[in-house]
């Protein structure tokens, strides 16, 4: 077995132990984070799309026949969707991180 492969043999008897606990833990899922996830996918979808087109604005000009000033606003618009799928994804992945269960909430 070389050095790289996924599951070391050199792990202490504690480690091991973990691993199983963890591997043998009942598994549990929040369905009010999985439903948000689910109403997530049309949006995530479309981020990929228009990153993957973000990647490409030289291909759309000249696909499109697009006079200079057009290329131009193509780009400038693109430097503007840029910042917004970035702002998009740091926030997807704030809330998916700072995820609390509404019903966990303290109550006031």
């Amino acid at each position: 077995m070389d050095e790289w492969s996924a599951t070391p043999d050199h792990l202490s008897p504690e480690a091991e132990a973990f691993r199983r606990e963890i591997r043998d833990a009942p598994k549990t899922s929040d369905a009010q984070f999985d439903d948000w996830r689910k109403s997530q996918s049309f949006g995530r979808l479309m981020t990929v799309v228009l990153r993957l087109a973000l990647m490409t604005p030289g291909a759309i000009v000249y696909f499109l026949h697009a006079p200079k000033p057009v290329a131009m606003a193509l780009e400038v618009v693109g430097f503007g969707l840029g910042w917004w799928l970035r702002h998009l994804r740091k926030r997807y992945i704030r809330t998916i991180v700072n995820w609390k269960d509404p019903l966990e909430a303290p109550r006031v």
